[in-house]
């Protein structure tokens, strides 16, 4: 479910990017990772929740546990994630090297 956090993450990475494109976890990879009776809110709702953000220019669903495959698919020069902690991180990608910057 969308809150907060997810905002924060989300036009913290806009400030780093002129596209912002938003992968979110199948229902399938939901369930896989967080159990059944997940997830609350199904994968269409929350691509339309996201989609409907102003600061959200494309989203994407993925259907493996993580977005590994779309982000090499993608090949973002930059990278913003969220850890469990609450921490939002952005990470420089290139094909030298890997860069990663806490944004506290």
């Amino acid at each position: 479910m969308l809150h907060p956090g997810h905002l924060k993450l989300l036009k913290k990475a806009k400030s780093f990017a002129d596209v912002l494109i938003v992968g979110i976890n199948s229902d399938s990879s939901v369930r896989v990772l967080k159990g059944e009776g997940r997830p609350v809110v199904n994968q269409e709702d929350r691509l339309v929740i996201l989609a409907c953000l102003k600061i959200v220019d494309f989203v994407i669903i993925f259907e493996e546990e993580t977005p590994l495959n779309l982000i090499k698919c993608i090949s973002p020069a930059v990278l913003v994630i969220m850890n469990k902690s609450h921490e939002i991180w952005w990470v420089s990608v290139s094909y030298t090297h890997i860069r990663a910057h806490e944004t506290r």
